[in-house]
């Protein structure tokens, strides 16, 4: 899976959202908390776009982005 994403998750006031006591919540941080969790197991490349990356597209935006790379893990056959 390739994908571009708000680099929101990336900021440093974000870093409480990595705290256990969130995995179970229907919220917020809960979401960011398994977003997280599946990045370090699936072992996700997150890579930052430079600032104004999208600045002179048809849509244009000045939100940091980045771009994450994963792979569905290879499992063996039985």
């Amino acid at each position: 899976m390739v994908t571009i994403a708000n680099a929101c998750f990336l900021e440093p006031d974000k870093e409480s959202f990595k705290d256990p006591r969130y995995a179970s919540q229907r919220s917020r941080g809960g979401l960011y908390y398994r977003f997280f969790q599946w990045l370090q197991e699936s072992r996700a490349k997150v890579i930052r776009l430079p600032k104004g990356s999208f600045s002179n597209a048809d849509r244009t935006t000045l939100v940091d982005t980045v771009i994450i790379t994963a792979s569905k893990p290879i499992t063996q056959a039985t």
